[in-house]
C-alpha cells in the first residue's frame, strides 16, 4: 500500500473534512497487462495535476500501434502548487518520444495524433 495524497487541500478546508485514504498504486502498462486489458486505442488523461505520472506509467503503451490518440488535460494551477510547472512540456516531449504528434489545441489541453 501506498499512502497516497490528491490536491483536495482547498476542498478540505472548506468543509473541515480530512481523511486519509491508502490505495494501491501501479502503471499504466502494469494495468494493461496484468488484467488481461486490450490496448486501448484512445486514451483520455485528466487526473488533477498528477498528467506527468501517468503518461511516464504509460511509456509501453504509447509506443504501440494500436494507441491512436492521446488527450491530456493539463491542470497549470496544481502542477505550479505541487512544483511541477515543467510537467506539461515534458508530456508532450514524452508523447512525441512515443511517435505521436502531440500539440497544444487550446490553453489546457494537449492532442496527440499517430500518423
Amino acid at each position: 500500500m501506498l499512502r497516497f495524497t490528491a490536491d483536495l487541500r482547498s476542498y478540505a478546508r472548506r468543509t473541515g473534512f480530512v481523511r486519509v485514504v491508502q490505495v494501491k498504486v501501479t502503471t499504466g502498462d502494469r494495468l494493461i497487462s496484468c488484467h488481461g486489458v486490450l490496448l486501448p486505442n484512445v486514451i483520455k488523461i485528466d487526473v488533477e495535476g498528477f498528467e506527468l505520472e501517468v503518461v511516464e506509467s504509460l511509456e509501453q503503451t504509447l509506443r504501440g500501434s494500436d494507441c491512436r490518440a492521446v488527450f491530456v488535460e493539463v491542470h497549470f494551477g496544481i502542477l505550479d502548487r505541487r512544483c511541477n510547472r515543467y510537467a506539461p512540456s515534458k508530456v508532450a516531449s514524452l508523447l512525441q518520444a512515443a511517435r505521436l504528434r502531440a500539440r497544444w489545441f487550446d490553453a489546457s489541453h494537449i492532442a496527440a495524433i499517430r500518423n
